[in-house]
């Protein structure tokens, strides 16, 4: 473990991984954990990622939140990142590693999290808010309650082009390319060895994710235990405002914006723009549980 001094009021543990091995799971998953370490009494926040990447795409965001106070962790779903597993799996597969997550971290430090799910991991976390009782839940990006299907529409309408290139991914199992995670995440200029080195770690969905994605999770907006936020970029290609929106009002909140980034805004050049943004959001999540 390294302690990076960031001359400020809080210290950082950096570089703190954790594999947990569950019970009812044959493969290790990853847990990634910076804690600010001069303030016992810090919220734990838990990050979901969203398709192909894995937790290594919070890198800015684990540092950062921790740096400002919070205790920040962010899980690998099975098959992603360091969770090294063999074979297909779907979103239950990816729901049931969030519940590990939430009760490990809960076991450590005897608080439920704030939970922030991004894009696919955004619909993890709707099935997760109903089985756990989550501190807060923030929905980045995500995909809406009604699954795919609103979303597949809206794209094939806008873009048709880059709708036939994710079918033909879905279809053969393939990874996503870095020419194809430039068009999907990102709205500002980014570095392309970084882009080289984001695609090297991206891995192939399954099929069945797909399937289960189109399910969605359309009685969460009832049965869900926790206050909830929803935010967006209105230059997602991915999830376009109108989805975000769709989101919004199935679980009768506003939107709230960030600027002039694209899908990926953990990623992007301004990512403290967005991680700013995130943590005043959360402010107002704790306030309504209070």
């Amino acid at each position: 473990m390294k302690w990076q001094d960031l001359n400020q009021q809080f210290l950082v543990a950096t570089e703190t991984i954790q594999h947990i091995q569950p019970d009812n799971c044959a493969y290790p998953l990853e847990l990634l954990r910076h804690v600010s370490v001069h303030d016992n009494d810090s919220t734990p926040v838990l990050f979901l990622h969203g398709i192909f990447v894995g937790a290594w795409c919070w890198q800015h965001f684990l540092p950062d939140f921790a740096h400002h106070g919070w205790d920040a962790w962010a899980l690998s779903f099975r098959g992603h990142g360091n969770s090294q597993a063999n074979g297909w799996f779907g979103l239950n597969d990816f729901v049931s590693d969030a519940e590990i997550a939430v009760d490990y971290i809960y076991r450590q430090t005897g608080k439920m999290p704030i939970v922030i799910g991004h894009s696919m991991g955004g619909m993890v976390l709707q099935r997760l808010m109903v089985s756990r009782q989550l501190q807060a839940a923030l929905l980045l990006c995500s995909i809406p309650p009604q699954g795919l299907t609103p979303l597949a529409w809206s794209n094939w309408f806008l873009r048709p082009m880059d709708m036939m290139h994710m079918a033909e991914l879905i279809q053969q199992g393939n990874r996503v390319s870095a020419e194809q995670l430039r068009e999907g995440l990102f709205e500002q200029p980014i570095n392309p060895v970084l882009l080289a080195q984001y695609a090297a770690q991206a891995v192939p969905e399954s099929p069945i994710l797909w399937t289960e994605l189109a399910q969605g999770s359309i009685l969460t907006p009832w049965w869900r235990k926790c206050p909830v936020a929803v935010m967006g970029t209105k230059q997602d290609r991915l999830v376009p405002p109108n989805i975000t929106e769709l989101t919004a009002m199935s679980y009768q909140v506003p939107v709230h914006w960030i600027d002039a980034m694209g899908h990926g805004v953990m990623l992007e050049q301004d990512w403290q723009q967005a991680a700013l943004h995130i943590r005043e959001v959360m402010q107002q999540l704790t306030a309504v549980r209070a």
